[in-house]
């Protein structure tokens, strides 16, 4: 296990700053210090969701997480129009407000795919990104369309919600048994920030469906049209058995993007590998985002010693 260090530990049940842009209240939280990166959740999980690494990332870089439009504790207004490019606009614009110039990309499932929006765009500022378990423009799961289709209509919806509500169908295919290898890992904190979150408060999960209905298939498609042009370092950090996003079809996705690239796997992980291997998945991102900043001239980051038992041979080079 990594050595404890004294690092402020976030209070998910509210943001430390809501930033009002465009009639949007966007939940944000910063803590750390060193080049910035920012997190971006995915559906239908928040930022909490990053719990677990960012105690390990945050005294090495300034980690910045955000609440996308509807999600956690960011409002939306009524009738706002979600899609994936909407989204990746109006985060564009929030940096820029908020003076943040050069950062890093980390995201999730559907976070990623607004990711590669924000990299492709804003591509003079974007120094790197790592993308979790994410959308495969060019192959889509029969698991994932089936999802997608669910939640557009309210008898798919009553099928979610019972599989959030009753544990024998949360422990199947249509539940989390697709997102986690060990159950075990759906109580405690994940239970408290997102089935319990899900199954208490109507408004939740209403806007996570409002999210679902404001994207389609070919928008996702399209996601593909900007791999192109993503100069950025890129590291695709993959849980291996994840059915959703399979690890064939990222490998291939791999080759679309522009600048250098690299795909490493978390053995055994699902489509939340990042909830259930925090320690690896924070190892790999600080490697990799030391790496980039080293060779972009970004500002010195000084990594504790006791990340490196789980690093790579070459490490003590990278050091």
């Amino acid at each position: 296990m990594l050595t404890e260090t004294k690092i402020e530990k976030l209070d998910f049940s509210k943001p430390k700053n809501l930033v009002s842009l465009n009639n949007i209240k966007f939940a944000h939280w910063a803590v750390g210090e060193g080049p910035n990166l920012i997190f971006i959740h995915g559906w239908p999980l928040h930022s909490a969701t990053f719990r677990n690494i960012i105690p390990l990332l945050s005294k090495h870089f300034t980690c910045h997480l955000f609440d996308y439009p509807g999600a956690g504790l960011s409002e939306a207004p009524e009738g706002y129009p979600y899609g994936i490019e909407n989204i990746a606009d109006d985060f564009i614009e929030l940096f820029e407000y908020m003076g943040i110039d050069k950062y890093g990309l980390i995201a999730h499932d559907s976070g990623g795919a607004i990711a590669r929006i924000i990299a492709a765009k804003d591509r003079k500022k974007v120094f790197g990104m790592v993308l979790g378990n994410t959308e495969t423009p060019a192959e889509f799961s029969l698991l994932f369309g089936a999802l997608v289709i669910l939640g557009r209509f309210r008898v798919g919806q009553y099928i979610i919600d019972a599989a959030y509500r009753y544990p024998l169908l949360r422990n199947s295919i249509i539940g989390l048994k697709g997102c986690f290898s060990d159950l075990n890992k759906t109580q405690g904190d994940f239970e408290k920030f997102f089935i319990k979150n899900w199954n208490e408060n109507r408004d939740v999960r209403t806007k996570h469906y409002d999210y679902v209905r404001g994207i389609s298939f070919a928008s996702l498609r399209a996601v593909g049209s900007f791999h192109s042009s993503i100069t950025a370092p890129t590291m695709l950090l993959w849980g291996d058995e994840d059915p959703y996003f399979k690890v064939e079809d990222a490998k291939k996705m791999l080759n679309e993007f522009a600048g250098e690239k690299e795909f490493r796997t978390l053995e055994g992980g699902k489509l939340y590998a990042h909830e259930e291997y925090p320690e690896r998945f924070a190892m790999e991102v600080s490697r990799f985002f030391f790496s980039v900043c080293k060779k972009s001239k970004q500002k010195s980051v000084c990594l504790h010693s006791s990340i490196m038992p789980y690093w790579s041979d070459n490490a003590q080079e990278i050091l």
